[in-house]
Parts: C-alpha cells; sequence; structure tokens
C-alpha cells in the first residue's frame, strides 16, 4: 500500500463516486471509519457554509486509507475522525450487517495504517464533532485557509444536520432508515442495547483495537 504510486491508489477508487476521491482540486481530505462522525461533519460543514460564493471541495466517506494516501500525495490537508471501537464497531454492524469480527478488523486496519502514516493526519474524535463542532470548523479553516463561519447556535444546526441525514436515509432505505441512519433514534438504540454486550465481550478478548484507538486518539485535537 505504501509504496503505491499516485495512479495505482487512484485505480483502487475508481469505482467510488469520483466527487468523494480526493483530486488535483480537493481542498481536504476529512476520512474516518464508518459510524463515526463522518456524515455529520461534512452536513454541518455544508450547513455552515451556505451563501458562500466558494464552497469547499472535501474528499469524504470512502472509508478506506487509499482516499487518504492520495490526499497526501497530493499534500492537501487531511483529518482523520475517530471513535471508542465499542461504539463504532456497534453501530457500523447495525448499519451493515457484518460481522462484528469483520468490523473489528476493518477499524484496526484501517488506524492502524493512520498511526504509521508520517507525519500521522490531523486527528479528531467523535467526542469533539458531536460535542463541541466549532473545533472542528476552526481545524478546517487554519488547514485550508478558509473562513468558513462558526455556528452561533450548535444545537440548531445539529438538529439541521440530522434531518438531512434523515431525509436521504428515508430516500435510500425507506422503512428501513432507522438502522441505517447515523442519527440516533428508538429504533437503533433498542438494536445496539440488544448486542453491546457481545461486541463489548469481543473486544475485551481483542485488546489490541482498544489499544490501538487509545494510541490514535492520544493524538486528537
Amino acid at each position: 500500500m505504501w509504496g503505491k504510486s499516485l495512479a495505482d491508489l487512484q485505480d483502487t477508487l475508481v469505482k467510488v463516486p469520483r466527487n468523494i476521491v480526493c483530486a488535483a482540486d480537493t481542498d481536504i481530505v476529512i476520512e474516518g471509519f464508518p459510524r463515526s462522525g463522518n456524515t455529520f461533519t461534512i452536513d454541518m460543514l455544508s450547513i455552515l457554509q451556505e451563501g458562500s460564493d466558494k464552497r469547499l471541495k472535501i474528499a469524504h466517506h470512502t472509508h478506506v486509507i487509499e482516499n487518504i494516501l492520495i490526499g497526501r500525495k497530493l499534500d492537501r490537508p487531511i483529518i482523520a475522525l475517530i471513535r471508542r471501537p465499542e461504539d463504532a464497531i456497534l453501530s457500523y454492524t447495525i448499519f451493515s450487517g457484518k460481522s462484528v469480527e469483520f468490523s473489528a478488523q476493518r477499524y484496526f486496519n484501517f488506524y492502524n495504517a493512520i498511526l504509521h502514516m508520517d507525519p500521522v493526519p490531523t486527528i479528531v474524535d467523535f467526542s469533539t464533532v458531536v460535542g463541541d463542532f466549532n473545533k472542528v470548523v476552526e481545524l478546517v479553516n487554519t488547514a485550508t485557509g478558509a473562513s468558513i463561519p462558526l455556528s452561533s447556535d450548535l444545537k440548531a444546526d445539529g438538529v439541521r444536520a440530522h434531518a438531512l441525514a434523515e431525509g436521504r436515509a428515508r430516500g435510500t432505505h425507506g422503512d428501513s432508515y432507522a438502522l441505517r441512519i447515523g442519527a440516533p433514534n428508538k429504533d437503533r438504540e433498542k438494536v445496539k442495547l440488544e448486542r453491546r454486550a457481545s461486541i463489548a465481550g469481543f473486544l475485551a478478548d481483542h485488546t489490541e483495537v482498544q489499544d490501538l484507538y487509545d494510541r490514535v486518539a492520544a493524538q486528537a485535537i
């Protein structure tokens, strides 16, 4: 992976929509394991850029390290989002239907690659994304030279972001949208409650996943 050329990295993402893959005109790459605040981040940045003459072109939502490596080769600023493994993997198994074993391995592979980059990209923890998004805005502005305004009402803008996500989920997934949306809802919380113990048990037996999170998150801003 590390020795691949730019062209080879781009070829690995040839089936991914072009608008989310890093390219020559990309301003910043924002990537993370699925269910780590990716959609909320992009929707919040979109909301805060409403009315702007020049909106940032963001590479995002491929959830693979290759998009970040392309960004590094193109010398683009990179933000990597991370969430506690128990929460991220639990949410991902519900969303994707994948096994906990598959999901945990994917989580480990993604952040292990992040940790071995030199320099390590800017790390932002999920708690910052949902707790004080203006810190994310400041990071993006500093990295890109943009002037995205800070939110004057994070709660209201967060509600709008969740509404955008729900609207897309309803349109794409129909009656099953509640389990496919990132925003909290009663249906997902019920399934989470049923599955959390098994996810926690698996991770207790595979401590390398939590250890990796601790090492990556220690570098978070």
